[in-house]
C-alpha cells in the first residue's frame, strides 16, 4: 500500500521487501517476539520427537548444551547440567545392553513357539544378532530422547528467565533489563543459526523461525533510529505476554519542566487490550488507562486510588483516569500517527488580476 511506503520513508526505514512485510505485520499486531520465541521452542521439541537415530539426537543434544551456555543463570548451573548429562550417558551403554538383550531374547522365544517353517522363515529374515542390534538402537534412541527432553526443559526455563522481563525486574533495572533481554535473544539466535548451518539444517523450519526473529530485531533497530520503541517480552504471574513501550521523543533533550510522554500497550488475558498513556512534568504524573470493554474499565477504576497512594508515597502527584477506547486501530498504527514527522505547511495567496 502507498500509505505503508510513505510511512516507512517518513521514518527513514529502508524500503526492502522484508521490511515492508514486517511493517505491515506490526500494523496488524502480528510481529510479536513472544510468539516467535514460543514457536522456536515448539520446533525444537518437534525436532526431538521426529528424530529417529542416536546420531540425530546427539546433534540436537549438542545444540541444546550450546544454547544453555548462553541461557544458564550462572556457570555452576551449566556445570550441573553437564554433570547430569555425563552421568546419564555413562549409564546408557549398560542399560542399553541389558534392555536390548532382554528384548531380543523375548523376540527369539516368541519365534521359537511358532510352526517350524514359519520360525525358519523369520530366522532367515533377521538373525538374532541383527535383532539385538536393532533393539539396542531402539533402546538407545528412547534413552537419548528422554535425556534430551529433560535438557530442553532446563534450557527453556533458563532462557525464558533471561528473555521475559517481570514488572519487578523492570522497576529495579529499567533500561538495563530490556538491554539484557535483547542481548540474550541476539546471542541465542546467532548460536542457533550457526549450529543449524553446521549440522546441515539451514533449510529447516527452525532456521526460518530464527531468521524471522532476527529480521524483526533488525527492523525494530531501524525504527528506533527515529523513535524510541521496544517490545517487552513480559512475564506477568504465570503468563508470558508481549508488551510495547513507546516514548514520544520529538526532542532529544528536555528542559526541566517540559512534558515527557510514554505509551504502553498490553494484550491481557482478562483485561483485554490495555493502553496506558503516561505524561510526566517534574513530579506531576498524568496517566490515562484505555481499555476495550466496560467491565475492564470499571475494574481498573476501582483500583486507581490504590495506585495514586503508591505514587504519592514515591513523591509524585498523580492524576489518573480510565476510559473505554473507541479506536479500531492497532497500537502500532497509533504510535505511527503520534510520531509522524511534523512539517511546516506554507500557504500562498495570489491576485490573478495583477
Amino acid at each position: 500500500p502507498a500509505e505503508t511506503l510513505v510511512s516507512m520513508k517518513s521514518f527513514e526505514i529502508p524500503v526492502t521487501e522484508q521490511n515492508i512485510k514486517l511493517f505491515m505485520a506490526y500494523q496488524q499486531n502480528q510481529a510479536q517476539f513472544t510468539d516467535g520465541i514460543q514457536k522456536m521452542f515448539g520446533e525444537l521439541q518437534e525436532m526431538v520427537e521426529n528424530a529417529q537415530t542416536p546420531e540425530e539426537l546427539n546433534k540436537l543434544n549438542a545444540l541444546t548444551e550450546e544454547l544453555n551456555q548462553i541461557a544458564a543463570p550462572q556457570e555452576q548451573a551449566s556445570a550441573e547440567m553437564k554433570n547430569q548429562i555425563d552421568t546419564e550417558q555413562a549409564e546408557q551403554p549398560e542399560k542399553m545392553q541389558k534392555d536390548g538383550e532382554t528384548a531380543a531374547g523375548e523376540k527369539v522365544q516368541e519365534n521359537s513357539g511358532k510352526e517350524p517353517e514359519k520360525a525358519q522363515q523369520a530366522t532367515q529374515k533377521m538373525s538374532v544378532t541383527e535383532q539385538l542390534l536393532s533393539e539396542r538402537e531402539a533402546v538407545q534412541t528412547d534413552s537419548l530422547k528422554d535425556t534430551l527432553k529433560s535438557n530442553l526443559k532446563i534450557l527453556e526455563e533458563n532462557l525464558k528467565n533471561k528473555l521475559f522481563i517481570t514488572p519487578e525486574k523492570l522497576a529495579q533495572q529499567g533500561e538495563k533489563a530490556i538491554k539484557e533481554s535483547y542481548e540474550t535473544l541476539a546471542k541465542t539466535l546467532d548460536k542457533l543459526t550457526e549450529s543449524l548451518q553446521n549440522t546441515g539444517e539451514k533449510h529447516s523450519s527452525l532456521m526460518n523461525t530464527a531468521g524471522d526473529l532476527k529480521n524483526n530485531m533488525s527492523f525494530m533497530s531501524d525504527f528506533n533510529q527515529m523513535t524510541a520503541y521496544v517490545q517487552l517480552p513480559m512475564k506477568l504471574g504465570a503468563k508470558e505476554k508481549n508488551g510495547e513501550l513507546y516514548v514520544l521523543s520529538r526532542k532529544k533533550k528536555y528542559e526541566k519542566d517540559e512534558v515527557k510522554t510514554a505509551f504502553l500497550h498490553f494484550d491481557m488475558e482478562n483485561l483485554g487490550a490495555t493502553d496506558i498513556r503516561i505524561s510526566l512534568t517534574g513530579s506531576r504524573v498524568s496517566t490515562i488507562f484505555t481499555l476495550d470493554n466496560d467491565a475492564s474499565m470499571e475494574l481498573v477504576k476501582e483500583h486507581l486510588p490504590q495506585l495514586q497512594e503508591r505514587l504519592a508515597a514515591l513523591g509524585y502527584h498523580a492524576e489518573l483516569k480510565a476510559d473505554v477506547t473507541q479506536e479500531t486501530k492497532s497500537s502500532f498504527e497509533r504510535i505511527i500517527e503520534a510520531e509522524k514527522p511534523q512539517k511546516e505547511v506554507k500557504r500562498y495567496a495570489f491576485d490573478v488580476r495583477a
